[in-house]
């Protein structure tokens, strides 16, 4: 296919950062000569993607992996194309910014990726999928600085060099940026006045004030804000040369916090690394003079930037959920809608947008800060050469600084890199300038994860650095919008017609130590301070609401529930909700609405004698499982919900209470959980609740019952809460009750479930690759420049039973990357000690973590599956890593069913571990961790390992320097061959002669991908088999793209004969690994085996990297039953890269031993006389 001539930068946008990104993509490509433009998804038409054959697209997610709002048009379209080759000239890119707290991690970039390619697109780039959870620029910028090489052999591009390109500075020459500035030094900020606040009598809202306005007056009374539009106060425009601050004192009225930082290691740093490109400026403001002082009212931006129309509720009254003891503070707020046509149209289930402003002093400081007058009204449009602007300020027209400020930026995130790199341009100082460079290069990534921790406003930042001075229009380039904030609708529209409730915990919290920074959210402190911060009372029993009067207004809009967290249209569908904490506030208004219905079929009549029973017929079974801490403190819609279980409206409540016993009016609805024993009160967890009593906890415990309603009674299931920790747990909870129930295995539950969130019956959350970074804050964040050698560990450590022996090796060995398999999180039989965090500590590594098999997935295991917990593969760094998995491609034991009742039950579906290492240089080492199943034969490990070469092949282009890792259960040799656990198929007799380790050797590591298909694999040895496979099945040697293009297949009775499909031998290649150890080194050696199943197990490769030594170690096996493996070695030059295949030959050292026995023996005839029988062992 000959290169496309321009490319289209897509992107689907919720909160702004997809957009930013795209944005920021389409630039870089423009500076580096490509044509092209970019678009949201939405606008697709415009884009014209059909005709367009470079396509690159930026996704983020909404809800639980559900596309973004300005993409859903394009997802309609895109269903409705059934042309399975309508992209086939198109070749597509795809990011994806998701957060592994939820269930679908990245689902829209998976399912567009997946979209795309049955319709015939080509991916020309893997896929990059950031993780908010971990910080989006670990995966980001990464991905953006490896999409220009692949993009230039798809697509026609001008040779220029980028004008952001500073990825690289030498420190010595940082100060020299500084002269660019041309800093005048008459430009300089006043000092921020230190007046001290007086207190004003007046605190209570006038009559026709709205909420904007009552918050300011309150702030201004309490803190007595300077007059922000004096007459004598001429508006100033910042511009490039304004880049001096004098140094200040912070006024006690500025919530403004300098920044604890080590910046020790930049004294010893030459030069910084992998510096994020400088925004390009989009953005230009047009000023119209000063605004006229006029009554104050909410900005006219906020309607185009809502999903929804806009409408201003009164706030009726305000009512404390928990007393003044609780851990923490939460309110129920009623909005009156009454005359407003758009607050009429909801249902229970469904959320509500809350624009609340900025904090007002972090408004006025900034604003003063940066020299800008507040009524300074301006216009924003897209600068000379750019295509547009940001979406949020496309509609900034004709407002003030202060509203921008207000309404417009979020100034309360923590900053990007880029943020960080654009002000460091605009810093006059060159020691701070230095260091806000360090900060966002490779070298200081241990202090941006610091400075992140910190959860710095922009003010901060300032405070930190005063000679930084940006100019207004820059910050708009860089700075996220800012965003409203959703609740879930806690009342029925039936129950309180023009009315809608929510309820909230106020966000108040400490960052972590030793920073101990107090930091509160944007619009929970907003609406608290509307209530005059409402004293909570001391006591839960009979609480009111308490109106407010004149009540203040707040601009809302509704965000109508597209998962279906809505009741059922079926009354006498059973209903299971389970709602820890305030998640229980959307169901108070499915029972509001369930009791309304009652009401109304009562009115109705056509009831027989016994109307209450009649009725009860007509309306399903409601269980509600509510969790919380203290029945005494913050039992939240106490007085409701025993209501509704006195009247039968709640079927069964049932209380999961964390620190006390549940005191309840004797009413047998309500089923108490109690807390257990004095010693499990002081058992914490990091949210101060004791472990072990939650809703997953009743759920199990209700198993029976919990089974019964869902299956046979078919409940809807309603989860609302804590997705990070309760809802896992619950997921968890529901495939056990189906295992243990339903008579079913894991897997089968597993894929109940997902039809069950499909049919819109049950959302649900899943595992995902558990990390923990335990670097020192002064430790290296990669090797010096000099340093070219990585000594690599491989170890089966034994699910860690000699804990502290294993940690003895690792500090004496020192590896700066350790692939470790069996390593146990929580389980009984280790201490239950999470080893992954222990060894990332004790080392000061990063680590990643996979459970081995899919089952393992599950924390909560029953006792006798090893005393709970799991174990898996794990990868640990010295250095920055990011991690992925692969699934392996077969799965050969299911062990409730081959006779395995008493050890851990699973399906064998194993998982691998991949970690992409920066190395330094630019330079990035693939990981990958592998551990296969024991209890099959050669083939079935085969055949699960092939999927891990398949993917070392695809990436190998791009990241050449790869190591394979892993305990390959290579079992099949001496006395093991005949044991029908160990060995299970027909090469358990034709590798007779051979160890299983010789059998790798010679079928996988001796056959390089040029083979096209690995024939000598499927033939297993004799020499008329491999020319009937080659013969018969068209598999002539040839290069691999023209093997992948032939027409002929492998005969199904060869794929029979020889235990392998036509996929496997396509993957099963090497694409150029070699190992260092020798195939006859005895790596396992277990004493309860009696000395009979030894053997090499583990393995050791290498890609485009020369081992210089090798060592092995516990050869006393007293740390674990495997010996570890040891290497060091260095990546190869560009120059032998490009020469990957007669290096590799050169390395690679061909199995000497010769052909095996029995196909020597047996030849030709095994072929004809293997029955079905034989083939099935």
């Amino acid at each position: 296919m000959s290169k496309a001539d321009r490319i289209v930068v897509l992107y689907g946008s919720q909160t702004g950062n997809a957009e930013w990104i795209a944005k920021n993509i389409h630039s870089e490509a423009k500076e580096r000569g490509y044509s092209g433009e970019c678009f949201a998804l939405d606008d697709h038409e415009k884009a014209e993607i059909d005709k367009i054959r470079t396509v690159i697209v930026v996704t983020s997610n909404t809800g639980d992996g559900d596309p973004p709002d300005n993409s859903l048009k394009f997802w309609k379209w895109l269903r409705r194309q059934k042309d399975k080759t309508y992209f086939q000239h198109t070749n597509i890119a795809i990011l994806g910014l998701g957060d592994t707290n939820y269930t679908n991690f990245n689902n829209t970039a998976k399912r567009l990726e997946k979209k795309l390619k049955e319709l015939g697109a080509t991916v020309f780039y893997e896929k990059g999928l950031a993780d908010d959870a971990e910080g989006l620029e670990a995966v980001v910028d990464p991905w953006i600085a490896g999409l220009w090489s692949e993009l230039e052999k798809v697509c026609n591009h001008a040779h220029t060099q980028s004008n952001g390109d500073t990825s690289q500075v030498s420190v010595d020459n940082l100060a020299n940026g500084v002269n660019q500035l041309n800093v005048s030094a008459e430009q300089q900020i006043a000092s921020i006045s230190q007046e001290a606040p007086s207190v004003e009598d007046e605190l209570q809202p006038r009559p026709g004030e709205n909420a904007l306005q009552f918050y300011r007056r309150k702030l201004a009374a309490k803190a007595k804000v300077v007059d922000r539009a004096t007459a004598d106060a001429a508006p100033v425009k910042p511009s490039v040369t304004s880049s001096s601050i004098t140094a200040e004192r912070r006024s006690p009225l500025v919530p403004g916090q300098k920044l604890k930082l080590d910046l020790s290691a930049l004294a010893t740093a030459t030069a910084l690394t992998a510096l994020p490109r400088l925004p390009a400026p989009v953005c230009e403001l047009i000023s119209h003079g000063t605004a006229d002082p006029k009554n104050e009212k909410f900005p006219s931006f906020l309607k185009p930037l809502s999903p929804s129309p806009v409408f201003t509720p009164k706030i009726l009254a305000v009512r404390p959920l928990t007393t003044e003891s609780a851990l923490k503070r939460t309110l129920h707020f009623e909005l009156d809608t009454t005359g407003i046509d758009e607050g009429q149209n909801f249902q229970p289930g469904d959320a509500f947008g809350v624009w609340a402003p900025n904090d007002e002093q972090l408004v006025a400081a900034l604003l003063k800060r940066l020299q800008v007058e507040p009524s300074g009204l301006v216009s924003l449009q897209a600068k000379d050469g750019t295509s547009d602007i940001p979406h949020h300020l496309q509609v900034m027209d004709n407002v003030t600084y202060e509203d921008i400020f207000r309404y417009g930026i979020d100034l309360t995130t923590s900053p990007r890199k880029a943020t960080l790199r654009l002000l460091a341009e605009y810093t006059r100082d060159p020691e701070e300038r230095k260091s806000l460079l360090f900060i966002c290069s490779k070298q200081g990534v241990s202090q941006f994860n610091a400075l992140r921790d910190q959860m710095p406003t922009l003010l901060d930042l300032l405070e930190t650095y005063p000679s930084c001075l940006p100019p207004l229009e820059r910050l708009l380039d860089v700075l996220p919008p800012h965003q409203p904030r959703y609740y879930s609708i806690s009342s029925s529209p039936l129950a309180y017609p023009h009315r809608i409730h929510f309820a909230f915990n106020l966000v108040d919290y400490t960052t972590p130590e030793p920073y101990q920074v107090r930091r509160h959210g944007v619009t929970t402190p907003f609406l608290d301070a509307l209530t005059n911060s409402q004293k909570q009372p001391s006591s839960l029993d009979k609480v009111a609401s308490l109106p407010l009067d004149p009540a203040p207004t707040i601009p809302v809009f509704f965000k109508h529930n597209d998962n279906a967290f809505v009741l059922p249209t079926d009354t006498s569908r059973p209903l299971l909700l389970i709602g820890p904490g305030t998640g229980v506030a959307p169901f108070i208004g499915f029972l509001q609405h369930r009791a309304a219905q009652q009401k109304i079929r009562r009115q109705m009549g056509g009831v027989g004698m016994n109307p209450n029973r009649d009725i009860a017929n007509e309306f399903g079974p409601i269980w509600l499982i509510f969790g919380f801490r203290d029945p005494l403190k913050d039992y939240l819609y106490k007085q409701e919900l025993e209501g509704f279980a006195a009247s039968k409206v709640l079927t069964r409540l049932d209380l999961a209470v964390s620190r006390g016993v549940a005191a309840v009016n004797g009413n047998s609805a309500i089923h108490e959980i109690e807390v257990g024993s004095e010693q499990q009160r002081q058992s914490l967890d990091e949210d101060g609740e004791i472990e072990g009593n939650y809703v997953q906890d009743v759920l199990r415990r209700e198993g029976k019952e919990v089974y019964k309603i869902i299956m046979e009674d078919d409940a809807a299931i309603y989860v609302c809460g804590d997705a990070k920790h309760r809802a896992k747990g619950v997921h968890d909870v529901f495939a056990d009750i189906l295992v243990e129930y339903g008579q079913m295995d894991k897997p089968a539950a597993l894929k109940l479930m997902v039809k069950w969130m499909e049919q819109k019956k049950y959302l649900r959350d899943l595992w995902a690759v558990i990390t923990f970074d335990g670097r020192p804050e002064d430790g290296p964040s990669l090797p010096p420049e000099s340093a070219e050698v990585l000594r690599v560990l491989q170890w089966n450590v034994e699910r860690n039973y000699e804990a502290d022996k294993i940690l003895d090796v690792l500090q004496r060995v020192q590896p700066d990357i350790a692939c470790l398999q069996e390593v146990d999180i929580g389980c009984e039989r280790s201490g239950k000690v999470d080893h992954l965090r222990h060894i990332c500590e004790r080392m000061g590594w990063i680590g990643g973590f996979v459970v081995e098999f899919w089952e393992l997935a599950d924390p909560l295991r029953r006792e006798r599956d090893q005393g709970g917990g799991m174990h898996g593969n794990a990868i640990f760094s010295r250095y920055p890593i990011t991690f992925s998995t692969i699934e392996l491609g077969h799965h050969p034991v299911d062990w409730n069913t081959q006779g395995y009742k008493y050890k851990e039950p699973r399906k064998g579906k194993r998982i691998a571990l991949k970690g992409e290492v920066d190395v330094g240089n630019g330079n990035t080492v693939v990981v990958y961790c592998v551990h296969l199943e024991v209890f099959c034969g050669v083939s079935g490990r085969i055949k699960s390992f092939a999927p891990i070469l398949a993917h070392a092949n695809e990436i190998a282009l791009t990241k050449p320097y790869q190591i394979m890792c892993g305990d390959l259960n290579t079992m099949a040799h001496s006395i093991a061959r005949f044991s029908p656990v160990y060995s299970t198929d027909i090469y358990r007799l034709w590798s007779l002669g051979w160890t299983e380790a010789d059998w790798w050797k010679w079928a996988l590591w001796d056959v390089s991908v040029s083979s096209g298909w690995n024939a000598r694999l499927g033939c297993g040895g004799p020499g008329l088999v491999g020319w009937l496979l080659r013969r018969i099945g068209g598999l002539e040697r040839r290069e691999r793209r023209e093997a992948l293009n032939e027409t002929r297949t492998c005969p199904r009775w060869l794929q029979w004969l020889f235990g392998f499909d036509l996929q496997t031998l396509e993957h099963a290649q090497n694409p150029y690994f070699y190992e260092p150890f020798p195939h006859n080194i005895i790596t396992l050696h277990n004493p309860r085996y009696f000395g009979l199943f030894k053997g090499k197990l583990d393995a050791m490769l290498f890609r485009c990297m020369q081992v210089r030594h090798t060592a092995i170690g516990n050869d006393d096996y007293s740390a674990s039953d495997h010996r570890y493996l040891l290497a060091t070695a260095t990546m190869d030059t560009k120059e032998q890269v490009e020469k990957v295949a007669p290096i590799w030959k050169q390395r690679n050292i061909p199995l000497q031993s010769g052909l095996p026995l029995i196909p020597l023996i047996m030849g030709t005839a095994t072929v004809l006389y293997i029955s079905a029988r034989y083939a099935k062992w």
